[in-house]
């Protein structure tokens, strides 16, 4: 089952066992459900989104897509082939003897996409990256009763309850770190045995 807000909000104030609200308002918990929600989608990079990038010659660097904070993978369009990611100390490092040069490396610095080598016509990449969001419903159903974990703990930070409340966020770390361990960390598989 599927959590909205309105039961998430319900599922909090059970835990701080407070039906109704008093001590705790309703615009309180959807405040800390929300940052719950970019923290999950931070550490476990779960929300995901594709964008394009229409590459031309001569440019070296492309800007992140504005809501981008983590790219996966970079792909040629048209191909279908991945570029490979590299370290920003081999650019310039890598020839191609292509006489029509396509990118074919690329890393991610300080929000900009740098392509090697740079191109000597117009491309169209594919980008997969994670993004953040601030919405409960943008988080996968199977993580989403977290957030009750996580605005828990802050509202007993608020009522000075600082031992419980440390209790129940070291409860939400933990989870949220397995989840990103077991479920959400994707292995990359070396050129070597990708070669024939």
């Amino acid at each position: 089952m599927a959590y909205t807000l309105a039961q998430l909000i319900t599922e909090t104030r059970a835990v701080l066992n407070e039906a109704t609200p008093a001590f705790y308002s309703d615009a309180q918990i959807t405040q800390w459900l929300q940052q719950g929600a970019r923290d999950i989608a931070l550490k476990t990079r779960c929300f995901e989104a594709d964008a394009t990038i229409a590459v031309v010659a001569s440019t070296l660097t492309y800007a992140f897509p504005t809501d981008a904070f983590w790219i996966h993978s970079i792909f040629n369009a048209t191909t279908g082939i991945s570029l490979t990611k590299i370290d920003p100390y081999k650019m310039g490092h890598i020839v191609d003897t292509a006489t029509a040069a396509i990118p074919l490396y690329w890393f991610a610095f300080n929000d900009k996409v740098y392509l090697t080598p740079i191109a000597s016509g117009a491309v169209t990449l594919t980008l997969l990256y994670s993004k953040t969001t601030e919405s409960v419903l943008d988080i996968p159903d199977e993580y989403r009763i977290e957030l009750v974990n996580y605005a828990a703990a802050r509202a007993l930070i608020r009522n000075q309850q600082a031992i419980e409340a440390l209790a129940l966020m070291n409860i939400y770390n933990n989870h949220v770190q397995f989840a990103r361990r077991d479920v959400l960390e994707r292995g990359v598989t070396a050129i070597d045995e990708l070669t024939m």
